[in-house]
Formats: C-alpha cells, structure tokens, sequence
C-alpha cells in the first residue's frame, strides 16, 4: 500500500486537492494507493484537525489582520467537549491572504489579530485551545499577540496603543505583563522546529523567513535587534526549539499565563492523528508540497515524513512545485548535492521560482498529476 500524503501548495493547492492530482497521475499504473492528505500547522491544518475530531464550524467576526484590517475567522468548536476548540494563525494573520491584498513587509505587521481571536475564544468558554502555527505574515515574536491579551509596552515613558510591530518593538524600552491572565491550555501546532533567534551563526531561526514575509535585506538586523530587544525584556530564552514558529508567536504565547502551554511539531502530530505510521504494509509515500527546499526538513510534512520512511524502511517520493538549491542541507547534503542513502526522490513539477506560481488551480492540478505519473514509473520499476 502506498499512502498519497502531501501538504498544501501553498497559495495554489490544498492538500486535498495535492492527493486528488497525485492520485490521477497513479490510475493506470495499478498501483494500491490511499489518499491522507496532511498539514504541518500552517494554512488548512485547524480544518484537517476539526475534521478528525467531528468539530464544528464557528466563524468570529470582526479580527484584525496582519495589517489591521477587520475580517471573519473560521475556527472550529468541540461537539460534546465545548471548551475545545481549534484555530489557526493563517486564517487570522496569514501570509497568503496579506499577499492577495498587496505588497506585505512584516516589519510593518502585527499578531495582534491572534490575541484578540485567543480573547474571544476564551470569553466563550473555550480554554482548550489548540492553536496551529504557521502560514503567518508576522514576524513580531508574539508581542503584538500579548498586547492584544492585556500586556503594555512603553516607549519614551509612553504606553504604545496602536499594535506593536518590529518597527516599534525595537524601540520599546519596557513591558509590563501582569495584566496577562491567558487561564486554560494552549497546545501549539509548529510548521517548523526552529527557535526565535539562533545561537550561532547559520542555525535557522524565525528570521530566515521573514524575507518571504516581505522584510527587506537592508532590514533584517533591525529585525533581529527588535526580536532581541524583545526576548530581553520578556526574560525568557530565544533558543527554545519551536518557538519561532509563525514568526515567533510560539515565543510570545508561552508567556501569557497559560496553565500549560505545549509547543508540538505539527506534522508529527498529523501523522500520528491519521496513522499513516501504523499502516502495516505501507510500501512507501508519495508527498509534496510548493517548494521543496532546506525548509522543509525543519518540522514540516515532508521532513516529518521521511522520518517515518527510514523507520518503515520505504522509499519516499517528492513532488515539488519548484526545488531549491539548498534543498539536501537539511539531509546531511551539500548545496545541490543528494547525499548517498536518503531513500528520497523528488520530482519537480516546474511551476520555476518559489514566487511563480501556476496561473489557475487547474494549471498546477495538470503539472502534479503530470509528475506523479513519473511518480509511477518510478514506483513501477521498484516492484
């Protein structure tokens, strides 16, 4: 049995819709297949999660966005169990709903929509919070997040009201946070394993995506002198693994006085909802997601899979919307270079730059089903 388990695409492709085109390129290589399609926190996971645990739907009006713009929020509600709920940052601050908008820069953006959505959700009884990180246009470490759940930053003496950013979060000269009473549990779904701020030189951290938020190469140290300016005043430790997920908002929440709050990788924890590493005679995987590069073995469905792969002793295989240089660093490789024994394949379905995308759902549809049918040639010559 091979298992079709790909993320998202994206800005492209759903993961449900990855697995249905991957499915159509295997039809006539009879090949016995199953369809889980998979998310890593990021954009589509809170419905994934819902689904699995029969919850229903709940729409919260009136959040801000990233920009701070009001917009409904789609979260899900426990049938039986109602003070459980589950929610995602994409749907609140999320990067490619900021993109469709217009030019972003997360210099200029805020999480302050997330604190207001976790206010909500908790003055309606809901104090089982399962939040997935990941898809965010922010990069502002949580602290836009914790003003909005009753913390106060001041600069020159002076309250800030207006939703912190890591413009101003860099010239904040004191925070007051015994106004947090978070009350309840927050379990947090990380799209990557990665810390807010590295401790050495070349250790990925929340900065390494803020570029593709928009940050300008000349504004990356401020950004980090912001996101350490803000660790420094929080008193709390930077290098916490996951904690820089969704521009670091698992940093920040994990100071809001919480009764417990857990920061899992969410990939693992969607294999281990939908069992695919029980699967008894799984012959191997076919994943994917829009870009393939050093990211993706830092947490999310594709690194999380091969994990599962060398475990069964299966070949994994990958279809890309595009292939970055980098993509076998984080393999134990060199830059372009596969190092030898990964059991891994990746197929590049050519949509070009990590920016480029295919101009129509349809589009993109054809170019997966087109490499998956690679897919099986591949898988053919296995048997």
């Amino acid at each position: 049995m091979w298992v079709i388990a790909p993320d998202k695409f994206k800005g492209t492709l759903t993961a449900q819709q990855a697995a249905d085109a991957i499915a159509r390129g295997l039809k006539n290589f009879d090949i016995p297949c199953v369809e889980i399609p998979l998310g890593d926190g990021g954009d589509g996971t809170a419905e994934m999660v819902a689904r699995g645990d029969k919850m229903t739907e709940l729409v919260i009006p009136d959040i801000q966005d990233a920009y701070g713009q009001p917009i409904n929020v789609t979260c899900y509600r426990g049938k039986r169990d109602k003070n459980k709920c589950v929610a995602e940052v994409a749907s609140v601050v999320g990067l490619v709903k900021a993109k469709a908008r217009g030019e972003v820069n997360a210099m200029d953006a805020s999480s302050a929509g997330v604190g207001e959505l976790i206010n909500r959700l908790l003055a309606n009884g809901m104090t089982d919070i399962t939040l997935c990180l990941g898809g965010s246009a922010t990069s502002d470490g949580g602290a836009g997040c914790l003003q909005a759940m009753g913390a106060k930053f001041y600069i020159g003496g002076e309250e800030v009201r207006e939703p912190i950013t890591p413009s101003l979060l860099g010239l904040v000269e004191r925070i007051d946070m015994s106004g947090l009473r978070a009350r309840g549990r927050l379990t947090m779904l990380c799209d990557v394993n990665v810390p807010l701020l590295g401790k050495k030189e070349g250790e990925m951290s929340a900065i390494d995506f803020a570029r593709q938020k928009g940050v300008r190469e000349e504004d990356m140290p401020a950004l980090r002198r912001a996101l350490e300016n803000w660790a420094r005043l929080a008193g709390a430790s930077p290098y916490e693994p996951m904690c820089g997920a969704a521009g670091g908002l698992g940093f920040g929440l994990k100071l809001a006085g919480w009764v417990e709050a857990v920061l899992t990788k969410g990939a693992e924890y969607m294999i281990e909802l939908t069992g695919i590493g029980e699967i008894e005679n799984l012959e191997g995987v076919i994943t994917g997601e829009g870009s393939v590069d050093r990211q993706s073995w830092t947490g999310k469905v594709v690194g999380a899979l091969w994990k599962v792969c060398v475990e069964k002793g299966v070949p994994l295989i990958v279809i890309a919307g595009c292939v970055g240089d980098d993509v076998w660093d984080g393999t134990g490789g060199q830059c372009g270079k596969e190092p030898a024994g990964t059991g891994i394949t990746i197929i590049d379905s050519s949509y070009g730059h990590a920016e480029k995308v295919p101009p129509s759902v349809g589009e993109a549809m054809r170019r997966v089903t087109e490499a998956a049918r690679r897919a099986g040639e591949i898988i053919r010559t296995m048997s």
